[in-house]
């Protein structure tokens, strides 16, 4: 087996490992806006410490109302509150930010794979159908040829 392919199929192992497993305490986000460019690109995965106590400067992902959001921990109000800004933000967030809202700080940032997390997250199923489909074929593709053939001797007598 080439090294190209040894190298490929330990990627697609990663990949899957990292999507469907994170653990409890270091939850994995992927980051879908361009809010804190340059430091975290869209399609990074990023990995959360929920043990951590943030700092400012630090960057953390907090939960709004419905979203979750990763910014930088600009400037700390009281022991409670916090102003928060992305990067590639021309102002500070507008709301401050509860010390209660932080999920936690991020300590690792891996570029360019979210969205292939994502996509295996969402449709593992179909491409685990699909391998078992290809499979299959490949062993009864001789059963499968010879009952093609016959199929188009029938059709053009």
């Amino acid at each position: 087996m080439s090294t190209k392919r040894i190298n490929f199929i330990i990627l697609i192992i990663l990949l899957i490992l990292v999507s469907l497993f994170s653990c409890k305490d270091l939850p994995i986000y992927c980051i879908m806006s361009g809010s804190m460019e340059p430091t975290i690109s869209p399609g990074s995965i990023i990995l959360v410490d929920l043990k951590t106590e943030p700092h400012v400067e630090d960057i953390v992902t907090f939960q709004t109302q419905d979203t979750i959001i990763t910014h930088r921990l600009k400037k700390q109000i009281n022991d409670q509150k916090y102003i928060t800004k992305g990067d590639a933000n021309h102002s500070d967030d507008p709301i401050p930010l509860f010390k209660a809202q932080i999920i936690g700080k991020v300590i690792i940032v891996i570029p360019f794979i979210g969205y292939i997390v994502i996509f295996l997250r969402r449709y593992l199923w179909l491409l685990c159908a699909a391998f078992l489909m290809f499979m299959y074929i490949m062993k009864e593709r001789k059963k499968l040829w010879n009952s093609m053939n016959i199929l188009y001797r029938v059709w053009h007598c």
